[in-house]
């Protein structure tokens, strides 16, 4: 099983004015490809994202997502975002 990629990705949470701050979950938001349920560089925004499997790889609730290079701006605001973001993610 090819596990999909996320390209052009960025950290999102949820954005619901009528939901408390200390509920809001982190999200990804970015182009996925090689997965068996969408089109190839389709734009989606991930369930919860609960931690890594491997340096490569992050699990939500839903899926497994092997990410790629963030979104350039993203990554301008926020360098080494993708080391950043591992380095803060639970083992799982």
């Amino acid at each position: 099983m090819e596990i999909p990629e996320l390209r052009d990705w960025a950290m999102v949470a949820d954005t619901s004015s009528y939901l408390a701050p200390e509920r809001r979950v982190p999200r990804l938001h970015g182009k996925v490809y090689n997965s068996p349920d969408h089109k190839n560089g389709t734009a989606i925004t991930t369930s919860q994202l609960l931690g890594k499997v491997t340096e490569e790889v992050v699990k939500t609730r839903n899926s497994l997502y092997k990410l790629g290079e963030p979104f350039d701006g993203y990554a301008e605001n926020f360098p080494d975002a993708k080391a950043r973001l591992f380095s803060t993610l639970p083992q799982l």
